[in-house]
């Protein structure tokens, strides 16, 4: 995972705060992690629509972050189960 966790981390801290930038770069580092973990959770089929819903989720709920609890991989994965548990 590219830069985790202390990347990751930094980067969802400054998404609570507003930072666009940051989301999106938390994004492009993430993504390729998350869309293996969206196509075992929901398939091939619903992983892209999946991915856009845990993006929307992370990005509303990033200040519920706290690094000294988990990494921020384990959040995101914790995120996606509750997410996919949902649908």
């Amino acid at each position: 995972m590219e830069g985790e966790p202390s990347a990751w981390a930094a980067l969802l801290a400054r998404a609570a705060q507003g930072d666009v930038d940051a989301f999106e770069d938390f994004y492009l580092r993430s993504a390729p992690w998350s869309l293996a973990l969206a196509r075992q959770l929901v398939g091939e089929g619903e992983a892209e629509e999946f991915m856009a819903s845990l993006y929307l989720q992370a990005w509303q709920h990033a200040a519920s972050f706290d690094h000294a609890r988990m990494a921020a991989c384990d959040w995101l994965d914790a995120l996606a189960r509750r997410l996919a548990a949902m649908r």
